[in-house]
């Protein structure tokens, strides 16, 4: 008599060691396929700990046609005990399909739902997504259930916040905040319920309006351990007015990272230059997507002796080299970035620094000379004006798009650089003949990864690139 056999019918001991060699992917479609699977899934603490940074909580699955409850499939009880992400959507279902676990908040009534399994279940989770075009108190009582919350995380999306309490009383071990939303009123509201957070690392935040500076700089003055700090401004902000008062002699923390977006030039505060100044020594990453006026610049050269990390953004090169031709005196820097690098001058102070190994750039041309420090390249347009270098110790390469380079300096390039272990390119290929760029890869004797990222990648050049090797 014939009969079929498959996972679900071996012994339970057998199948939980089956289950750990399998990935996010493929536990998926068990849980899928099978309730019995499902048990042996949440059961099993060694399988949960797979799901420790991609497991969502949901209350429906938007992967099937026809989505089904998680409770009716899955026993939350033996699962709830290992959520520790939990994330909150309410975006279109084309949006979040085939994302996985995602949590879709229709109504209320689930959002009610999610609060009542919270209430006993709550204690577990860390990390919480919020992707909400509202925010009120069910939404507030739901983080209310959730003591060691250590991570807060809510887009932009969020832009109206309703029926506030006074002061959120049991998020105050947040380590992680990460704000990213367009109405001031939902940073003021935010921030006046959360008086007791003081204990931040790392705080995220966009700012849309000058009134929004004003709350931050409170905000930011009470924290004790702040590491790393990243302001993301509006584009039609003009100007830079945090802190919008002197904050030097009551911070207390050391911060670590700092990283400023910004789309246009902006005018900076002497209240912005101050506090730099006050942090200067203890920065290593320091990220500002704007030309820096004199005076910053000076502070970075002169006070940030321990900085490992610059990256600088800016429309007008010749002018940021005149206030940065001194940054090679920087005695820890191991990593510089500069948006466009495409000046002789500022090019050539490269082989000044006495520690850089990676090099940075939005556009990389008019490179001449030997660069023997450099290890690593990441560039966004790889051009070839005057394309005359050598990088003999060069190991990775990142490239956006080779549209700007010839063939001919390619195959230079290539020649010149035969210990080149990975190779990336993400971007578009060549503007000239694409079959003859890649038949200059054979010259990258030592190249171990080959990556190809890019939308104009197609099946005939892949198997050119498979031929050669």
């Amino acid at each position: 008599m014939k009969s079929t056999l498959n996972l679900q019918h071996l012994p339970s001991e057998v199948i939980i060691n089956c289950l750990i060699f399998l990935n996010i992917e493929d536990l998926k479609a068990c849980r899928l396929v099978s309730h019995q699977l499902n048990t042996f899934i949440f059961d099993s603490p060694k399988i949960m700990r797979k799901f420790k940074f991609n497991l969502q909580f949901s209350i429906k699955s938007s992967n099937l046609d026809n989505s089904e409850d998680l409770d009716t499939s899955v026993d939350l009880n033996s699962s709830s005990e290992s959520i520790t992400d939990l994330q909150i959507y309410e975006l279109k279902d084309s949006i979040t399909q085939n994302r996985q676990f995602s949590t879709l908040i229709k109504d209320h009534e689930e959002l009610l739902h999610l609060w009542n399994f919270m209430d006993s279940k709550g204690h577990s989770v860390r990390r919480v997504n919020l992707n909400l075009n509202r925010f009120d108190k069910v939404s507030w009582n739901i983080l209310e259930q959730m003591p060691n919350l250590e991570e807060l995380s809510m887009s932009r999306q969020l832009s109206n916040i309703q029926a506030l309490p006074t002061t959120v009383q049991n998020i105050h071990n947040l380590s992680r905040l990460r704000i990213l939303t367009i109405n001031m009123n939902t940073l003021k509201s935010f921030i006046n319920s959360t008086k007791n957070v003081t204990k931040l690392e790392k705080l995220t935040v966009f700012i849309s309006t000058e009134d929004d500076q004003d709350i931050l700089t409170n905000f930011v003055a009470q924290q004790r351990n702040l590491k790393e700090l990243k302001l993301v401004f509006d584009s039609e902000m003009t100007s830079i007015n945090f802190p919008s008062s002197d904050i030097t002699s009551k911070v207390k923390f050391q911060l670590r990272k700092l990283k400023i977006h910004k789309d246009v030039i902006p005018n900076q505060s002497s209240y912005f230059n101050k506090f730099i100044e006050s942090q200067a020594e203890h920065l290593r990453t320091f990220k500002i997507d704007f030309k820096p006026d004199e005076q910053l610049c000076g502070i970075i050269i002169k006070k940030c002796k321990n900085l490992t990390k610059l990256e600088l953004s800016s429309e007008s090169n010749d002018d940021l080299f005149k206030n940065i031709n001194q940054i090679w005196k920087l005695p820890s820097l191991t990593s510089f970035k500069c948006d466009v690098m495409e000046n002789p001058s500022f090019i050539s102070m490269m082989t000044r620094f006495p520690n850089v190994s990676m090099l940075k750039a939005g556009r990389l041309g008019l490179i001449y000379g030997t660069y023997d420090k450099i290890t690593e390249i990441k560039a966004k347009l790889m051009m070839s004006h005057h394309y005359d270098c050598q990088f003999p110790n060069l190991k990775t390469l990142h490239i956006g798009n080779l549209l700007g380079i010839k063939i001919d300096d390619w195959m230079k390039f290539s020649q010149k650089h035969k210990n080149l272990e990975h190779l990336t390119i993400s971007g578009t290929f060549f503007c000239d003949d694409t079959a003859f760029g890649l038949e200059h890869l054979r010259n990258f004797e030592s190249l171990k990864t080959l990556k190809f990222r890019g939308r104009d990648i197609d099946c005939s050049m892949l198997r050119m690139v498979a031929e050669m090797i």
